[in-house]
C-alpha cells in the first residue's frame, strides 16, 4: 500500500477517484485473487487498511466513525466484495455440468457438518450460510427457498444501508451529517481539486473541525473556540457563532460541490488568528511575571 500511496502522491494527487481506482487495481485485486475458491476468511484487516487509506487521502482524523466515512465516500468493503464473488461462484458451480466441481463443493459441506473444520472455516461457513439465506443469525428462518446470488447481494446492501442510516440519525459525533449526506458520491470527490481544499471540505462535512465531535467530554470543553458561547457543532460554526457565523446556511456552505470553500477557509483563518493572539498574550504575561534577578 505504501507504493500505491507514493505513486498517487506524485502523479494523481489532485484526483481522488483515480487514486481509489489505483488502490482497487494494486491492492484489492491482489487481496481478492482466488477468493472464489478458498472463500476468504472474512477478516477485517484489509478493510481497516482501505479505510485508513481513504482517511489519508482526505486528511481525516483517525477518530472519524466508519459509518460516516463509508457514507461520505461510498466505500464498498473488501470483505463484502469477497463474499459476493464466493456466493456467485458457488451458484454458477452448482448449476454447471462439471460434476467434479459440484462434488467437491458438496463434500466440503458434508465435512463442515462433521466438525472437521477449523475456527476460520467455521466462521466462513456461518457467513456464507447467512448470505445464502439472506438473513442474519438473529432473524427468523421462515423463508425456505434458496435465493439467487443477485438477490442475496441486493438484500444485504439494503440491510446495511438501513443500519448505516440509523447510525447516522443517532450520531453523537456529527448530529448534522444527515442533513448534508448524499446518495451518490459527492461532487467534490468526483473531479480534480487541490488536496488541501478537498481536505478542508471533507473535514468540515465529517465534523473533524468541531469540538462537539468529542461528545464524551464535559460541556465546557466542547464550547466554541472563538465566541465561547454554545457548543461548537457544524450549525453553530457556520450560522450561529458571533465571529464566523452570520447570513450563512449550513447546508449550502457544506454542500457536495465545495462551493462554500471560501467561507470554510475564512473560519480556519479566524481560528488561527485567535490562537496566535492567545499565544502572544500568554507569552507577554509570562515575561511580566518572570522575577528579576538580584544584582547583589
Amino acid at each position: 500500500m505504501k507504493k500505491t500511496w507514493s505513486v498517487g502522491e506524485r502523479i494523481f494527487k489532485r484526483d481522488y477517484k483515480r487514486r481509489m481506482r489505483m488502490f482497487g487495481a494494486l491492492v484489492e485485486n491482489v487481496a481478492l485473487y482466488g477468493t472464489e475458491v478458498w472463500g476468504w476468511n472474512i477478516e477485517e484487516r484489509l478493510d481497516r487498511v482501505k479505510r485508513r487509506y481513504v482517511r489519508w487521502l482526505l486528511g481525516l482524523n483517525t477518530t472519524t466513525p466508519n459509518y460516516i466515512l463509508r457514507e461520505e465516500c461510498k466505500i464498498e468493503e473488501i470483505r463484502e466484495k469477497a463474499l459476493k464473488r464466493t456466493v456467485r461462484y458457488e451458484e454458477k458451480a452448482l448449476e454447471s455440468k462439471k460434476e467434479l466441481v459440484k462434488e467437491c463443493i458438496k463434500e466440503r459441506e458434508r465435512n463442515w457438518g462433521k466438525g472437521q473444520e477449523g475456527k476460520r472455516a467455521r466462521k466462513r461457513k456461518m457467513r456464507l450460510e447467512e448470505a445464502r439465506e439472506g438473513r442474519t443469525q438473529g432473524e427468523a428462518g421462515d423463508r425456505q427457498e434458496r435465493m439467487t446470488a443477485n438477490q442475496i447481494i441486493e438484500e444485504r446492501r439494503k440491510r446495511e444501508t438501513e443500519e448505516r442510516e440509523k447510525r447516522i440519525r443517532e450520531s453523537k459525533y456529527n448530529r448534522h451529517y444527515r442533513n448534508i449526506a448524499k446518495e451518490r458520491l459527492p461532487m467534490y470527490l468526483e473531479g480534480k481539486m487541490k488536496w488541501k481544499d478537498r481536505s478542508i471540505v471533507a473535514r468540515f462535512r465529517c465534523s473533524n473541525e468541531t469540538s462537539a465531535r468529542e461528545h464524551w467530554k464535559e460541556e465546557g470543553e466542547r464550547e466554541c473556540r472563538l465566541c465561547k458561547k454554545g457548543e461548537e457543532d457544524l450549525k453553530h460554526v457556520v450560522e450561529e457563532c458571533e465571529i464566523t457565523g452570520g447570513a450563512r446556511n449550513m447546508v449550502e456552505t457544506l454542500n457536495e460541490t465545495g462551493e462554500g470553500l471560501a467561507e470554510l477557509k475564512a473560519i480556519i483563518e479566524e481560528r488561527r488568528a485567535a490562537e496566535e493572539g492567545e499565544e502572544r498574550l500568554g507569552g507577554s504575561s509570562a515575561r511580566k511575571q518572570k522575577p528579576k534577578k538580584d544584582k547583589r
